[in-house]
């Protein structure tokens, strides 16, 4: 007899570039992950109802990241069919990533914070390349390299 999964979890942590970690756990939590196969960040959409006016300002750093835990808390069959009450619990990191963009909604009560993030996004984002080329290297052939190594198509080189 399998594990019967009720009694949903989920919470966030917030990992700010400076201080402690905070965890919102308890208040109304919903969430859409979206995995691709390219080699652009997985982006992820996470709302939160009613968080606190000093927890919203947490969310404004662009260095902040988002840990997201989901599962379920849950008691097996076998423990309560008289060997004692035991627990299960599935809760696990779902999601990390960093913060994109934020907004504040009133639906009246509430007031709805969604957070825009993307896995690696600020890495992605500040991507750099240094590089230095001889005096006799054309600037087609420096532009291709660059584009290559951003993994950025050129759709038109013509003229450079």
């Amino acid at each position: 007899m399998g594990s019967e999964l009720y009694l949903r979890k989920v919470y966030i942590e917030i990992v700010p570039r400076v201080g402690s970690v905070k965890r919102i756990e308890g208040l109304r939590i919903q969430f859409e992950i979206e995995k691709n196969s390219e080699s652009t960040p997985n982006p992820a959409v996470i709302k939160i109802y009613n968080v606190s006016a000093i927890t919203r300002g947490m969310f404004e750093d662009k260095g902040t990241k988002i840990r997201l835990f989901a599962g379920y808390l849950g008691l097996s069959p076998e423990a309560i069919a008289g060997t004692g009450i035991g627990s299960s619990s599935t809760v696990s990191l779902l999601y990390v990533g960093d913060i994109d963009k934020v907004s504040n909604k009133l639906s009246a009560p509430d007031i709805i914070t969604e957070i825009e993030l993307k896995d690696g996004g600020n890495v992605y984002r500040n991507a750099r390349l240094e590089k230095g080329y001889p005096r006799n290297v054309s600037v087609d052939q420096v532009v291709t390299e660059i584009s290559k190594n951003l993994g950025l198509p050129i759709s038109n080189k013509e003229g450079i």
